[in-house]
């Protein structure tokens, strides 16, 4: 089962300011002191997880860094990957265009939380982005995936995770082997405001083969000869 909690101990170690930002909304007094007052909106605190989606991503670009890592050392892979990132934006091989980026290509982590996995660790980027050395550049596919957008703590976004594989269990769909996470706002570990879009890429279940279909396939074999 997916874990609820993740150790993302340096997320406060980004170190290139995320694209995409979220503008905050100003809120004026009533002209009139005399006027009554609604009773104040009570604040959001998260964690939020959001209805399951089925959505078809566009290809995008993304430069990342490799690392084979677990939750428990995930804080420090992202600080590790990220100064290397850093470093390809100061040099001009890369040119920031979006948001963080996770993506677990092999998509097995949050199934077997416990066990070590495959990350890309990076941000959105323009197409004519190089990389060079541990950063490379990957121009994805149009990706068919559950998503949820998720707002809140960002150790508790194992939540959305929990509540993709049911989901997609329950729509006759299958895993397709991929996982992403682009992180669209973030103040600190905390913060009841930080907002994430999580994928889990889904294929059709292909139909299990039935007695009569496993007949006919044998049938069909090619028949040895002595």
């Amino acid at each position: 089962m997916p874990t609820t909690r993740r150790m993302l101990s340096v997320f406060t170690l980004f170190a290139v300011p995320l694209a995409l930002s979220l503008s905050h909304a100003a809120t004026g007094e009533a002209d009139d002191p005399r006027e009554a007052k609604p009773a104040a909106a009570a604040e959001a605190r998260g964690p939020e997880v959001g209805e399951v989606r089925i959505r078809t991503l566009a290809p995008r670009t993304y430069a990342y860094v490799e690392t084979e890592t677990t939750f428990t050392e995930l804080g420090n892979a992202i600080g590790d990957a990220m100064g290397k990132v850093q470093k390809a934006v100061e040099d001009g091989t890369i040119k920031v265009d979006g948001p963080f980026v996770l993506a677990y290509p092999k998509g097995s982590a949050h199934r077997t939380p416990d066990k070590p996995f495959q990350l890309h660790i990076g941000l959105m980027v323009k197409d004519e982005s190089k990389g060079g050395g541990d950063v490379k550049v990957r121009k994805t596919e149009p990706f068919k995936a559950a998503t949820v957008m998720y707002v809140g703590p960002v150790m508790e976004i194992g939540r959305c995770y929990e509540k993709l594989f049911p989901a997609i269990e329950k729509m006759g769909l299958t895993p397709s082997g991929e996982e992403r996470e682009f992180t669209l706002y973030f103040e600190d570990l905390e913060s009841p405001n930080t907002v994430v879009m999580v994928q889990v890429g889904v294929k059709d279940k292909q139909p299990a083969k039935g007695a009569a279909g496993a007949r006919k396939s044998a049938e069909d074999a090619p028949k040895k000869t002595n």
